[in-house]
């Protein structure tokens, strides 16, 4: 593993830029340029990663204020995208708080990287701003997660399989239609959000107790749009977000990103959900009935949802 820098006008690590520890770090500018090398020596088969960092904003300025972050393969000469352009900013610019930017690598069949098994990964975190607009920002607790070889079913903290929707199971919902169907001999959840100006939240119970505080979940689930091609266009491969959280009804842990659904293809998708990072108040959530809840707000939607599973990971 090694770490390379070029180009940025300020950079420190330093006391004043850690979050736990000693030290952070502090870039400063427009334009800077660091990657972290072979993070992940060889990407296995049929597993899965979470890289996040923890971010801190002094200053963030304009569209691109937030640092751009690649996780980027070396492909040699084998033809692939790099996917040094894939990276991304994470979503919120406030400032003066501590935020979790988690991206995902996946390389089972139809996963994000699948493909790309036995090459090694790197970490790249960027400035390209070419309004130069300037910013601050602090970076700490780089965290690398291996946990596709866990065992989902086994571990599987919602109640009696409830996301694989195979028992005739009553899901709670806000709206729209709401059903389990058969799609080609496989029992789907298909959802309708037609009519619903908010949208439609779906909510699968989770086992007592076992959410706790402080800890980290991952949520794998399959999502289809299946009326992408009428709301968009053919070959369009739109992106569309929904949403995810685990509530007691009130209060809310909210997941560390969206859900993207690709065109009309079935996407195998997987989101992190950390009580530290996204919860709305403080709470002994192990003594709460909880739920996790799905929220569709794209209009005139259908969906189909499967395979549900959520897990604590390290």
């Amino acid at each position: 593993m090694g770490l390379g820098g070029w180009a940025c006008p300020e950079k420190a690590f330093q006391a004043e830029s850690a979050r736990t520890g000693n030290y952070g770090m502090r870039m400063v500018g427009s334009f800077c340029h660091f990657e972290i090398h072979n993070v992940i020596p060889e990407i296995e088969d049929n597993q899965k990663y979470a890289m996040s960092y923890w971010l801190r904003n002094e200053e963030s300025n304009g569209v691109a204020g937030n640092p751009y972050v690649p996780l980027f393969a070396n492909v040699g000469e084998t033809g692939l995208d790099n996917k040094f352009w894939v990276g991304t900013r994470y979503f919120d610019q406030g400032l003066a708080k501590w935020m979790e930017h988690v991206q995902m690598i996946n390389t089972n069949e139809s996963g994000n990287w699948d493909g790309y098994e036995n090459l090694s990964m790197n970490f790249g975190l960027l400035k390209y701003d070419d309004s130069y607009a300037g910013g601050s920002h602090d970076i700490d607790d780089l965290n690398l997660v291996k946990f596709g070889h866990f065992d989902t079913a086994v571990h599987d903290m919602l109640v009696a399989d409830a996301g694989l929707f195979e028992n005739a199971e009553t899901i709670v919902n806000t709206g729209g239609v709401v059903e389990i169907r058969d799609d080609a001999g496989d029992h789907k959840l298909y959802v309708n959000t037609s009519g619903e100006a908010s949208g439609v939240t779906i909510s699968i119970p989770v086992k007592a107790g076992a959410i706790r505080v402080g800890e980290r979940y991952a949520l794998s689930l399959d999502a289809q749009l299946i009326n992408h091609d009428t709301l968009y266009a053919v070959d369009a491969a739109t992106k569309v977000n929904f949403n995810v959280a685990l509530s007691n009804g009130t209060d809310s842990i909210a997941g560390n990103g969206e859900g993207t659904t690709v065109g009309p293809n079935d996407s195998a998708i997987d989101i992190i959900i950390t009580e530290e990072h996204g919860r709305s108040a403080a709470i002994d959530w192990s003594t709460e009935m909880m739920t996790l809840n799905i929220t569709f707000t794209e209009a005139n939607a259908e969906y189909y949802i499967n395979n549900v599973r959520l897990i604590a990971i390290p």
